[in-house]
């Protein structure tokens, strides 16, 4: 996943992360930060919660927890935030499944909010879903 995320990370020029579901937290297990001097870093192994962020809003949902626009989030089959968890984040996520629909963790691009206009978005937004289509032919 390590070779997706610096693709995604490269294509979108944002932190590109992978996230899965630790019983009531969501943990980042992979990353790749952009080259370049404001950028968000994303700790591996660090733990948040479940319920904020793009991250945490595709985990909530797709293990049927609780969780805002969880419908909404299901049918589109991503989620975006926007200052959620930091007033001067952002981030779009997909889910990544194994075979059988089983769900594996989030896929996402986070940075500065200010890069997260509606052009860019679009496009992070299908940089992501190419990705997924990647992994998901390799898990």
């Amino acid at each position: 996943i390590k070779a997706e995320l610096d693709h995604i990370s490269s294509k979108s020029k944002e932190t590109a992360s992978f996230f899965v579901r630790q019983n009531d937290v969501r943990v980042c297990i992979q990353s790749s930060s952009p080259n370049k001097s404001i950028r968000h870093q994303e700790e591996i192994g660090g733990k948040k919660p479940l319920n904020k962020g793009s991250s945490g809003h595709i985990l909530s949902a797709y293990n049927n927890l609780e969780i805002k626009d969880k419908d909404k989030v299901l049918k589109n089959g991503y989620a975006m935030t926007f200052g959620e968890r930091d007033p001067e984040m952002a981030s779009v996520s997909v889910p990544i499944f194994k075979k059988k629909n089983e769900l594996l963790g989030a896929l996402t691009i986070a940075g500065h909010i200010s890069n997260f206009n509606k052009k860019n978005t679009s496009i992070f937004l299908d940089i992501l879903k190419n990705s997924r289509l990647r992994l998901e032919r390799h898990i």
